[in-house]
């Protein structure tokens, strides 16, 4: 299985705005029974509400495209960031485990974490959040054979 660029999937982001979002959405509506009716503060709130619901939308789908994985024939190469770039690859030679792990809601969704560790490290190497399942299978599988060809 060849993979390319793998961007993460922002649907857990997109679950959590909407969760956030009832909630003050909700909490908005009882306290505004505590107010004069004379002005509809319940509107105002919730259209400033929407507004910043889609704009943490937009952000959140902004960053995803600023963050990918990339699985080449030697190394797998991994960068984050929109103004302060951050990249690491790491050479199949060098991965000692790699993981995918997933939450409840995460199977849900069907996205999980991907984690690559290193020889020599007392952390973990790599972790891409938010991956589909079907990708990170494929990353795993092709580090299980590229090591067991480095062996």
């Amino acid at each position: 299985m060849e993979i390319g660029f793998i961007n993460p999937c922002i649907r857990k982001s997109l679950l959590k705005l909407f969760l956030y979002g009832a909630i003050i959405t909700a909490a908005v509506y009882f306290v505004s029974s505590y107010f004069p009716k004379e002005k509809d503060i319940m509107t105002d709130i919730l259209t400033l509400w929407i507004a910043f619901i889609i704009f943490l939308a937009a952000a959140a789908w902004v960053i995803s495209r600023f963050r990918f994985l990339q699985v080449a024939d030697d190394s797998i190469f991994v960068q984050t960031g929109i103004l302060n770039i951050k990249q690491k690859r790491i050479p199949y030679t060098h991965i000692t485990n790699s993981t995918f792990e997933q939450t409840f809601v995460e199977r849900i969704l069907g996205i999980g974490i991907l984690k690559i560790d290193t020889a020599g490290t007392g952390a973990v190497e790599i972790i891409f959040d938010d991956i589909r399942k079907k990708e990170a299978d494929g990353v795993l599988e092709i580090i299980i054979k590229k090591t067991k060809l480095n062996t």
